[in-house]
């Protein structure tokens, strides 16, 4: 049953059934445990009134599994109906929700969203930061306007109180804007930091519309960095992927053979963009809009 689910979410992205999609709402109704994953990311592929309807349900659902559920799957739904729904669910009670909630915002969010992002990028709940500084960033570069992405992340690219992966999807949401921070100060002095991560966005990101003293600090991480995929980044910007497809990935734990539910995740994307959040009943992450290219699990920075 598991694998016809997850069959039948990527036949009906492709060939939607209203029958299909009206017999799924009702088995929802009667599903338990990791099906109810399964058939809500099924319908979370389809674009129709019925899905919007039970996703809508769902979204109001004591379980926090289903609301997180359908906070990650609102980044492949229409902004009209997905939007309202995720501005909701950033208010949410439990922190995965709202980790979903602000990662889809950066797919379907507008320029009121980021004034709704910006404190959480401070907040205490990492995973939410994380998430919240790589949305303003997609918001930013959507819009085409690179101030709101400095606006809101340049303060947080050199503060050492932000948690690495912050600071890090934060230079990488500066990248997709095409933003730069004053100087670029900020930028080299990241190119030094402890977290490949750190050092990996800012590369990028200096290679934004570099100055000579960005040169020379490229050249030198080029030849020195004891990271080679770092000392890569810093001889080559890589390009943006231009075009999305949808991911599902399970999460096996290191000394495990099977996934974990409930377990925590950093994804990191064709993009540079990290997600984080909370793996799904069944121990996976689903991402509608994965921008196309390699993906890959990171492991949290101490």
């Amino acid at each position: 049953r598991a694998a016809v689910l997850t069959a039948l979410s990527g036949i009906l992205s492709r060939d939607p059934s209203d029958a299909a999609v009206t017999k799924l709402s009702t088995a929802l109704d009667l599903s338990v445990g990791p099906e109810r994953d399964a058939i809500l990311v099924a319908l979370g592929r389809v674009q129709s009134i019925t899905a919007a309807a039970t996703l809508t349900r769902a979204a109001a659902s004591q379980d926090p599994d289903d609301r997180r559920t359908v906070a990650a799957l609102l980044a492949g739904q229409p902004p009209a109906v997905a939007l309202p729904l995720a501005t909701t669910l950033l208010g949410d009670t439990d922190a995965g929700v709202r980790a979903a909630a602000a990662w889809s915002l950066g797919t379907i969010g507008d320029a009121t969203s980021v004034s709704k992002l910006a404190p959480l990028v401070r907040g205490a709940s990492v995973d939410v930061a994380i998430d919240s500084a790589g949305a303003i960033g997609r918001i930013a570069a959507r819009l085409q306007k690179p101030g709101i992405a400095s606006a809101s992340l340049c303060s947080i690219v050199d503060d050492v109180h932000v948690p690495a992966d912050v600071r890090a999807n934060a230079l990488s949401g500066l990248t997709l804007a095409k933003s730069r921070c004053d100087n670029g100060a900020k930028e080299r002095k990241a190119l030094e930091d402890s977290s490949e991560l750190v050092r990996l966005a800012a590369a990028s990101l200096l290679h934004v519309a570099p100055a000579p003293d960005d040169v020379r600090v490229l050249e030198r991480c080029a030849a020195m960095d004891r990271s080679a995929l770092v000392g890569k980044r810093c001889r080559a910007a890589e390009a943006v992927p231009t075009t999305t497809q949808s991911v599902l990935v399970y999460v096996v734990p290191d000394g495990q053979i099977t996934p974990a539910p409930h377990g925590q995740f950093l994804l990191m994307l064709a993009d540079t963009l990290v997600c984080a959040g909370t793996t799904d009943r069944r121990g996976a992450v689903f991402e509608p809009r994965a921008p196309s290219g390699d993906v890959m699990l990171r492991r949290r920075a101490q």
